[in-house]
């Protein structure tokens, strides 16, 4: 256990200095700011300027890293309790618990929250390009159904022409080629 501070030992005749004192060092008073501070509020002459820098540097410090991670656990216990939609008295239940974990302990449980956030969030997207794909897919299928009828009937008008003993042209070569495929007309070549 470590021993007191000179102004934690002042604490049993002066209920509550120590807090005031953290607090003044944490709004950022000096050593010098504090002898008058404790001289004029208290009557205390007696204390070195270098026991009060000793206070800070061990008690004030400290304190101050314990409120920042009070805080944070307490964040994460407000966010862990509000974001699910519960009845008032399930949160008291639910805050209640949650006092009794450490902070780290509310840290992980709210990086696992976070994670399963993230995790439906992946889920939703997965979803989605599964849709956009399938949709995709079914664009593709209509364009080839399209194209398989363009098709037939392009191969079966050259066919009743050849039927008929008619030769195909360039134009209907390029006709074929444009309702079926969307390719750009063959141009005619010049006999050199």
């Amino acid at each position: 256990m470590q021993r007191l501070t000179a102004i934690e030992r002042l604490e049993r005749k002066l209920p509550g200095i120590t807090q005031a004192v953290n607090e003044r060092f944490l709004e950022g008073m000096t050593g010098e700011e504090m002898l008058k501070y404790l001289f004029e509020t208290y009557g205390i002459d007696d204390i070195p300027l270098s026991t009060i820098y000793y206070h800070r540097l061990t008690r004030t410090v400290a304190w101050k890293e314990e409120i920042r991670e009070r805080k944070a656990a307490y964040t994460a216990m407000a966010e862990l309790v509000d974001e699910h939609g519960l009845d008032e008295a399930a949160k008291a239940q639910l805050w209640e618990v949650c006092q009794t974990m450490s902070p780290a302990q509310l840290l992980l449980m709210r990086r696992g929250e976070t994670d399963r956030k993230r995790l439906a969030l992946d889920t939703e997207k997965l979803a989605l390009d599964k849709q956009r794909v399938e949709n995709e897919k079914q664009d593709l299928q209509l364009r080839i159904d399209r194209a398989k009828k363009n098709f037939e009937e392009a191969s079966g008008e050259a066919e009743q022409k050849l039927g008929k003993g008619e030769s195909l042209t360039l134009d209907d070569i390029n006709r074929i080629r444009e309702r079926t495929f969307g390719l750009p007309e063959i141009a005619p070549s010049h006999p050199a």
